[in-house]
């Protein structure tokens, strides 16, 4: 509807808001703050990318600001922060040393305390030892009492235990025989009785335990013989009224066996058939409509050319590309121009900026770096420098001092010896005081020399060599330097971190240049750009006037009424219908019978397939037969749906008889089939029947069947209980006889022990039970022995000796260690005071309190130090960030500032016009087409009911000009839900409305 009102084309409006959205785009990433787009973009663009610009250089400017004013109170604070450092360096060291006396005083106590328990453990373990040996002999000396014994072994003592354990299990025997015997005798009588009894009361059932159920047998197979008879005759008067009803039905087995069920699949069937009809009406119809209308109104596009055709469908599409292009031609050679300005302008403030440096090439900014690490390098070896020459200084302060009191103590002490050597050898004065005078000196001469040896120090002259060596080199280094640096040789620290800021600058300018450089088109480009400009005008100025020459051909009717692409598209429209309605033919006829759609009315009946021939066997079944697809399909447009709830309940009915028949034939079948033997079931029953009333003679069928099963239970019980008699006194007679064998073995056995035994039996007058008495006493005394040797071995293996002097060495040992402790402790007081006293009271827990205590100092001095060193190391690396942070050039940076904060105001007002723009344009459109939409709905409503001839009918067109039909009473529809008639008719109308609108 859009395209059909903008009249020029479709999207000619859109195409230019998009435009201006686009270039809104290149400016600013918030088109979608600004009502341009759905959303903002996710990359800054130019101006997010000057305003980031602008804070980085305002940010530069405030830093290289303030970047020398706290060198000097770094310098001042990192002086305290060493001397503090020395300090709790010493102080660490102290307290190290303590804590390790402490540590070895404390390690040597627990081994004086370990030690003496382990000599009151011994001392304990040597009285226990004691106690087992006295035990031992007193042991010894009581199994002196049995002498008979004394060389006995184990297997004595064992088999006058087994001589005691025959004895008594042959008399256990003996008992056991006496009442077996008994039993057998009770048994024998029960049995007797039982076999008289079965004799005389049950001899006609004894024996025969399946009698009650063969009495059974019989009474079921005649009853069973009863009910088959009865049966038989049932269905064979079933079967007769069965046969009279399916004989008055129609013969619906030509559709099978389940006829109903074919039926009701065969409805759905009949239904889609219907529609397969209806689609090839309504397919021949829209054909013959859409052909009447191309050759009515649209004779001009059936004749013209492919080429002339392509002009007027793509003519809005063309043009607004084609302009597009061009504008968009415009804005890249515009863009070009610009950057190449912007070059040139940046190489111009380059050049003013950075042209007091150009005698220094690109390894002057290395060079600037590596001099202010030297001069940082040389400040700190000089310090060092002057450390170690203060500290030889007062060492060799020092060995001066001792060599002066060396040799003066050395030099009187020999005059001293010299002289009273001399006198007591009887010398004269004169030669005394010489060889004193000699003495004396020779004396503090050596005392000199070997005072010297021990009064330097030769660490820090070390340092100090060091030193003057690094400095020597460094500047050696700083002249090479200064050789590379020509005009700037001799700046200071602070001119040199200026010039490697301005040279990083430099650097940084010179990246940017030549990016700007690489970006900036060559004139070559920008010739290439123009003659792209003139050649996308060129190509929208062909197409105008191939538009112009074929609009010329126009002929007048409906297609002449609107522009290049309404036109061609109106009749695209109705050569689509028309494709459309014969593919949809093609496609049915093809599809359903196989053959084109002239060929489908003269199909014969028995060339169709699957739902087809069904359905023509369903209709020669009811009585309408008919020879040709047409006859069928007109037969299936007459079917109505009382002819099939008619068919349906005489198929069900003829189903249900057939089946029913069916049936009954099986079962008759079943009851009448002869078995394996040849013979029916009526003939195997009777022969079944004579056979059981033989076998249950002389009872007969009519006997009482308690009766007779409770006799035949009674007989059977009494037989089992005779038979468990009869096994329970033959299994009597068999123990007797075991039992008698056993007990001869036993007295055998016993006999023999005996005459082994006689040693230990003659003492005791051959009683068992004293001889075993007198053992059991001597085994006691054995066991106990064993028991005080086996105490004093694990006693003297729990304390890893092999006997109880090596224990007492043992004792002696321990001894040792306790006092070896104790000299060690009082050794380290004597080096160390504050600990504690090796002969005072010590509590264990206010040692170790005291010894974390310590440890806690030591542990607050070590944070401390941590402390004091990462402040010296911050507070060196703040001196060195000061002394080489880079510094921008305020000047040019302020420069730059200015021109990127013009560049932002420029970027705004853009963005501002654009928006403004875009706005006005779309609020222009949307009043444009509110009011056409209220006008077109008025005249499609009317022309709409003129029509139809239903007038109360309303035509709307929404904001996105979408169609909605409602209804006299109030009821929306959509063209989708209207039938293709009244489809067509709402679209024709639309398009008469249109018609007048532009008119």
């Amino acid at each position: 509807m859009r395209e059909l009102l903008a009249g020029a084309g479709a999207g000619s409006f859109e195409a230019a808001l998009q435009l201006l959205a686009d270039w809104a785009r290149a400016v600013t990433r918030y088109t979608g703050d600004l009502g341009l787009t759905p959303g903002n973009r996710r990359q800054d663009q130019e101006l997010e990318q000057v305003e980031a610009e602008i804070a980085r250089l305002e940010a530069e400017i405030q830093r290289s600001a303030a970047a020398l004013d706290g060198l000097q109170a770094v310098s001042q604070e990192l002086e305290a922060a060493r001397q503090q450092v020395e300090k709790l360096q010493r102080q660490r060291q102290e307290q190290a040393a303590l804590l390790e006396a402490w540590r070895q005083w404390l390690d040597l106590q627990g081994q004086r305390r370990q030690a003496l328990r382990r000599v009151t453990e011994l001392q304990e373990a040597v009285r226990a030892a004691e106690r087992l040996q006295a035990r031992q002999a007193e042991i010894r000396a009581a199994m002196a009492a049995y002498p008979e014994w004394l060389q006995a072994g184990p297997a004595l003592a064992e088999r006058l235990a087994e001589l005691a354990r025959l004895r008594e299990e042959a008399d256990r025997i003996g008992r056991e025989m006496a009442r077996l015997e008994a039993g057998a005798q009770e048994t024998e009588r029960q049995l007797g009785d039982l076999r008289r009894r079965l004799q005389e009361e049950y001899g006609d059932v004894a024996g025969r335990p399946d009698l009650p159920a063969l009495h059974r047998e019989l009474r079921r197979l005649r009853e069973e013989l009863a009910r088959l008879n009865g049966r038989l005759e049932s269905l064979a008067q079933e079967e007769e009224e069965v046969r009279r009803r399916l004989e008055a039905l129609r013969p619906w087995d030509r559709l099978g066996q389940a006829p109903a069920t074919a039926l009701a699949q065969l409805r759905p069937l009949a239904r889609e058939a219907y529609r397969v009809r209806e689609q090839l009406e309504r397919s021949r119809a829209a054909a013959r409509a859409a052909r009447e209308e191309l050759d009515r109104h649209f004779a001009w596009f059936e004749a013209a050319s492919p080429e002339q055709r392509e002009a007027l469908a793509n003519y809005p599409t063309l043009r607004a590309r084609l302009e597009a292009e061009v504008q968009a031609r415009e804005a890249e050679l515009k863009s070009a121009e610009e950057r190449h300005r912007a070059w040139e302008a940046e190489a111009a403030a380059f050049r003013a900026t950075y042209g007091d440096l150009e005698a220094l090439d690109d390894q002057a900014l290395e060079a600037v770096s590596q001099k202010v690490d030297l001069l940082a390098e040389e400040r700190r070896r000089k310090e060092e420098l002057g450390l170690a020459e203060a500290a030889v200084r007062a060492a060799r302060e020092r060995q001066r001092r001792i060599r002066s009191v060396a040799a003066g103590v050395a030099g009187v002490a020999a005059s001293i010896v010299t002289g009273f050597l001399a006198s007591w050898l009887g010398l004269g004065a004169v030669a005394i005081a010489a060889l004193v005078t000699l003495a004396g000196g020779l004396s503090g001469i050596a005392a000199w020399m070997l005072a010297g040896r021990h009064g330097r120090d030769e660490a820090a002259e070390a340092r100090a060599a060091a030193a003057r060596q690094a400095l020597a080199e460094i500047a050696a280094r700083i002249r090479d330097l200064d050789s590379r640096l020509g005009p700037f040789a001799g700046a200071d620290a602070v001119a040199l971190g200026e010039l490697r800021r301005r040279l990083q600058d430099r650097q940084q300018a010179r990246e940017r240049l030549a990016r700007l450089e690489a970006e900036a088109p060559s004139p070559a480009v920008l010739a290439e750009l123009r003659e792209r400009l003139a050649a996308a005008r060129a190509s929208l100025a062909n197409l105008e006037r191939e538009v112009a020459a074929a609009g010329e051909g126009v002929v007048p009717g409906e297609a002449a009424a609107a522009g290049p692409a309404e036109r061609y598209a109106r009749w695209r429209e109705r050569r689509r219908r028309l494709e459309e309605a014969e593919a949809r033919l093609r496609e049915v006829a093809a599809a359903e019978f196989g053959v084109g759609p002239e060929e489908v009315e003269g199909l014969p009946v028995t060339a169709l397939e699957g739902k087809w021939r069904a359905l023509a066997a369903l209709a020669e079944v009811t009585g309408n037969p008919c020879a040709t697809a047409r006859d069928l399909l007109n037969w299936i447009g007459e079917l109505a749906s009382d002819h099939w709830q008619e068919w349906a309940e005489e198929a069900r009915a003829w189903e249900a008889a057939d089946r029913r028949l069916r049936e009954m034939e099986v079962e008759r079948r079943q009851l009448e089939a002869p078995g394996p033997d040849g013979r029916i079931p009526r003939e195997r029953l009777e022969a079944e029947i004579a056979s059981l009333a033989e076998a249950i003679r002389p009872f007969t069928p009519e006997t009482d069947p308690e009766e007779l099963a409770r006799r035949v239970q009674e007989a059977a019980a009494l037989e089992q209980s005779a038979q468990e008699a009869a096994a329970a006194l033959a299994t009597l007679r068999r123990e007797l006889a075991t039992l008698a064998e056993r007990r001869a073995e036993l007295d055998r056995a016993a006999a023999a022990l005996a005459e082994t035994l006689a040693p230990v039996l003659g003492p005791v007058g051959g009683d068992v039970a004293a001889a075993r008495e007198r053992q059991a006493a001597f085994a006691a005394l054995q066991e106990d022995l064993a028991r005080a040797e086996r105490d004093l071995a694990l006693l003297l293996e729990a304390r890893g000796v092999q006997s109880p002097a090596e224990l007492a060495d043992r004792l002696e040992e321990a001894r040792s260690v306790v006092f070896g402790a104790k000299r060690q402790q009082q050794e380290l007081y004597l080096r160390f005071p504050a600990l504690p006293h090796p002969d005072d009271e010590h509590d264990p827990a206010g040692l170790q309190a005291a010894y974390a205590e310590l440890q806690a100092q030591a542990e607050a001095t070590e944070r401390d130090l941590r402390a004091a060193e990462a402040a010296e190391l911050d507070l060196r690396r703040r001196q060195a960030e000061l002394q080489g942070r880079e510094v921008i050039n305020v000047a040019a940076a302020e420069l730059e500032l200015r021109q990127l904060r013009a560049r932002r105001e420029e970027l705004i007002r853009k963005r501002d016009a654009l928006a403004l723009a875009y706005h006005e344009l779309k609020a222009a459109v949307e009043a444009y087409q509110a009011t056409h939409r209220e006008r077109l709905s008025e005249a499609a409503t009317a022309h709409f009911a003129a029509i139809t001839g239903r007038p109360g009918r309303q035509v709307v067109l929404g904001p996105d000009f979408l169609v909605t039909v409602y209804e006299p009473d109030g009821r929306e529809v959509t063209p989708d839900q209207l039938s293709q008639g009244a489809r067509d008719q709402l679209y024709f109308a639309l398009r008469l409305a249109i018609a007048d609108l532009l008119a």
